[in-house]
């Protein structure tokens, strides 16, 4: 199904690297093979989730994403790919993390924050500063070369001045 394992990104790693939050979702990023999309469908299908073939493939093929819902409860599964450089980087810096009795990865408390930085709202630059205020063994210079090359440092800056 998936070549490589995916990593958690979002609320989960904001949750898990920064502040207890809401979130009524799980954002997957795999590297993912297109001619496995039958077999993803229907592996959560039998899970209990609105899952359909086409959803998947066409997701994959336009390089965004495909919402699934778990049928009972409506907790959501936002799966993509391995698009760009930034999806590169956080799958390269995944950590293997232990929670419930579960061993999965996330992405990097670093590469958390850059995400949050990259899409800028509100509500995400409170989840970047709540990791750059609890994290404190961060890799600073990968942190700081990251924004720079991706254009916020600005941001960056801004917000380890907050958490002074």
């Amino acid at each position: 199904m998936f070549k490589r394992t995916g990593h958690r990104v979002g609320g989960f790693a904001v949750m898990y690297h920064g502040r207890p939050r809401a979130t009524a979702g799980l954002n997957i990023v795999a590297v993912l093979d297109p001619m496995c999309s039958e077999k993803l469908a229907l592996g959560l299908k039998k899970r209990g989730f609105f899952a359909e073939v086409k959803d998947l493939k066409k997701s994959l093929e336009e390089k965004s994403h495909c919402t699934i819902e778990d049928k009972e409860t409506m907790f959501r599964l936002d799966i993509k790919g391995v698009y760009d450089e930034a999806d590169r980087r956080a799958m390269d810096n995944r950590v293997l993390i232990e929670w419930k009795d579960m061993k999965m990865y996330i992405a990097s408390a670093e590469d958390t924050v850059i995400n949050k930085l990259l899409w800028g709202r509100e509500q995400d630059l409170e989840d970047a500063l709540s990791i750059i205020t609890r994290q404190e063994d961060m890799d600073k210079e990968y942190l700081k070369r990251t924004a720079r090359d991706v254009g916020v440092m600005d941001l960056l800056e801004a917000l380890e001045g907050k958490a002074d």
